[in-house]
């Protein structure tokens, strides 16, 4: 075949295949419905404007049922279709909470967190306390994708059901349904997550949207005041090591975590396998979200669940984090014993400090008992436990007395520690 005559056929078969683009149909993804778009009611500059952290999501589409198509190649073939599995419902999961914040701040809200306008403020921004706990409930999603030549072609449609809930209130304040959905008109260079999270976006832009919302974060609704419930919280007991404390100071090293707060550090313990962490009250103060870092390094957000300032207890939540909690000892400890102090003295730098001593003696001070001993601590070990020789905590650091060169340090007995807090060791 001539040059000439393989030009005139390629040039033919480009008008071919343009003209069958042209069509449109067998080239068009299917496309998802397509929700309202309502501007969000900006906020910015309102004073009292309140905290709403997003908590929780859940979908209630059921598993394997089928929400769209998937398609590929130039004609946008039909390849299978979309159904809910749990991975997909995980990534949808991920991208809520940053579809929401995003949206939150573009209205004006306050960002959670503590925050310096400083350069050279290196001191740790402790999370701010929330008015709000803000969750969402996937009832309904559709999705259509085309992939052309590495570029997606497609859209995404969500219903979600919002609930924002007081826990002054211990209630549900407000609750609405909106529809989100992204639909492009050609293909982009759009990652399935990118796809997923501006649907997502329209549909928390849509409750912004809300005056009943805007009320409620704005201060214009009364919340009231749910009167405190004494809780008894139900843990079961960590085993104390084989071998004793001095054997096995890197395992106890592990279940002690420092503990930030309003630019100031403490520590504490993991009490609980579900994430249950014990410390002083003054360290955790008036907050009620806590920054909790690990041993290895690892940041978690604690939520304060319980506290008593005159017993100066306080009781933190996380998430589970596989770390053995330590051992507590039933019964009172001799004078003269072995005792061993764990904690973060001087913030994370120091962070799983192990010092020795001996129980120096037991004391009653404005009619509260303490533990005594001449265990090294500092400030930033309040809250770390102190332990005995097999590994068990017998009392928590609270307080160093100014002895001189004198170590004259006092504990918090751990029974009633858990006693004021009312925590129930299990089997």
């Amino acid at each position: 075949m001539d040059r000439t005559a393989y030009s005139k056929r390629s040039a033919a078969a480009a008008g071919l295949l343009a003209l069958l683009l042209a069509c449109g149909a067998a080239a068009d993804p299917a496309a998802v419905k397509i929700a309202e778009a309502r501007p969000a009611i900006a906020v910015a500059g309102q004073p009292k404007l309140k905290v709403a952290i997003y908590r929780k999501s859940r979908v209630t589409v059921p598993l394997n049922e089928r929400i769209g198509e998937l398609q590929d190649g130039i004609f946008c073939s039909p390849k299978g279709s979309f159904a809910m599995t749990q991975k997909l419902a995980d990534a949808v999961f991920r991208q809520i909470p940053i579809a929401y914040r995003a949206e939150m701040t573009a209205a004006g809200y306050p960002r959670p967190g503590a925050q310096s306008d400083s350069l050279f403020d290196d001191k740790p921004a402790a999370p701010a306390p929330a008015d709000f706990d803000v969750g969402a409930q996937i009832r309904g999603m559709q999705m259509s994708m085309c992939i052309r030549s590495g570029e997606l072609w497609g859209g995404a449609w969500f219903q979600v059901k919002w609930e924002v809930y007081s826990p002054a209130a211990h209630k549900v304040m407000y609750e609405t349904v909106t529809e989100g959905s992204y639909q492009n008109s050609g293909p982009e260079k759009l990652g399935f997550d990118e796809l997923m999270r501006r649907a997502l976006a329209k549909a928390a832009r849509n409750m912004l949207a809300d005056q009943k919302f805007v009320d409620l974060m704005t201060g214009a609704v009364e919340i009231p005041v749910a009167a405190a419930a004494a809780q008894t919280y139900a843990i079961k007991r960590g085993k104390a090591p084989a071998g004793g404390a001095a054997q096995n100071a890197a395992a106890l090293r592990g279940a002690v975590v420092t503990i930030e707060v309003g630019g100031r550090t403490g520590s504490g313990f993991f009490v609980s396998r579900e994430g249950h962490v014990l410390t002083d009250a003054h360290v955790v103060a008036d907050a009620r979200i806590v920054k909790v870092r690990l041993a290895t390094g690892r940041e978690l957000v604690g939520e304060v669940l319980k506290t008593e300032a005159l017993r100066d207890v306080a009781l933190i939540k996380t998430e589970i984090t596989g770390v053995d909690p330590l051992a507590v000892r039933d019964t009172e400890p001799n004078i003269g014993e072995d005792v061993f102090a764990l904690g973060s003295p001087l913030g994370q730098t120091f962070s799983g400090t192990l010092t020795r001593g001996i129980l120096s003696g037991h004391r009653t001070l404005n009619e509260r008992r303490f533990l005594q001993s001449d265990v090294a601590i500092l400030p930033g070990s309040s809250g770390g436990p102190l332990l005995d020789s097999s590994g068990a905590v017998i009392g928590l650091t609270v307080a160093g007395v100014d002895a001189g060169r004198a170590n004259l340090n006092l504990f918090i007995p751990i029974r009633e520690a858990l006693d004021t807090l009312t925590i129930e060791l299990k089997d």
